[in-house]
């Protein structure tokens, strides 16, 4: 019997997304260019137990990422005569316009036993970083079982990059009380949920997908996936009110899988019109 691995944690996450932060960087003239796509491979149990802290995980590490980007910015003394012997002080910066890009992925590998945490980071989106920096450096961070870790490093192929990292996994159409709506599923993992109109100014929510009701939705109503090792949507209904697949309720125990196209019902509130975009 394989020995049962160290639980994976928010705080261990974070600590080696920060380190693979400045992991061979790539300095150009004025600048030196930071990692800034981490895609995060959990053992199934581990993105079970974690799964509900995603939306905070992600929020904190973009926040630890700007801290600490910042820090590496901070100007210091040398910089002075740095400046007087007309050295160009080069900035920290990552590629692109975006926001830090964080995913979280439920890994059926034969090798997720042996190393339940896999971090893989990338400068930028695979066609980003062949227009600017050239071949797409893609480093792997291996926690094993027992605590110990392991980094590679490779030159990724943008088509394989692509597989693993599509623009967009599905879309959701929708009409609330603002109007007619649409989200665009970017992530492999999203929640769905409710907020009211005079909540609006308020930051209260922490889902995804957001539809503004005054009606019998809840706050956190249900959890959409992509399992990348099946290529398969699924939904976990965490209401209160109920939620349905093309006119079947979903059980409160477990998963249901989603099929390329499909209407989801929120409690008797509203439709949502699933569509994958994936081939």
């Amino acid at each position: 019997m394989a020995e049962q691995h160290l639980p994976v944690t928010p705080e261990e996450i974070i600590d080696t997304i920060l380190d693979e932060l400045e992991a061979e960087t790539a300095p150009s003239r004025y600048s030196v260019f930071v990692r800034s796509v981490f895609h995060i491979f959990l053992h199934p149990a581990d993105f079970a137990a974690l799964r509900p802290a995603f939306a905070m995980v992600e929020q904190e590490a973009r926040r630890a990422l700007n801290e600490r980007l910042a820090q590496l910015n901070k100007r210091s003394v040398l910089d002075v005569f740095a400046a007087a012997a007309n050295q160009v002080r080069k900035n920290y910066r990552r590629i692109g316009s975006g926001d830090w890009k964080i995913y979280f992925y439920e890994n059926h590998d034969a090798e997720a036993e042996e190393n339940p945490l896999i971090v893989k980071s990338l400068f930028d989106e695979p066609k980003a970083v062949e227009e600017r920096i050239g071949a797409a450096t893609e480093r792997t961070v291996r926690r094993s079982a027992g605590g110990g870790k392991q980094t590679t490093s490779n030159a990724a192929g943008a088509a394989e990059t692509q597989r693993t990292e599509p623009p967009v996994y599905a879309t959701l159409e929708y009409e609330d009380d603002l109007g007619p709506q649409q989200f665009d599923m970017a992530k492999p993992f999203i929640r769905v949920g409710r907020k009211l109109k005079d909540e609006a100014a308020r930051n209260t929510v922490w889902v995804d997908c957001i539809v503004t009701v005054n009606a019998n939705v809840s706050k956190e109503h249900c959890e959409i996936r992509f399992d990348s090792g099946q290529r398969t949507f699924f939904l976990k209904d965490t209401s209160k009110y109920g939620t349905s697949v093309n006119g079947a309720l979903v059980p409160k125990d477990g998963e249901v899988r989603l099929p390329g196209k499909a209407k989801i019902r929120l409690a008797d509130a509203v439709t949502l019109h699933f569509h994958s975009q994936l081939a």
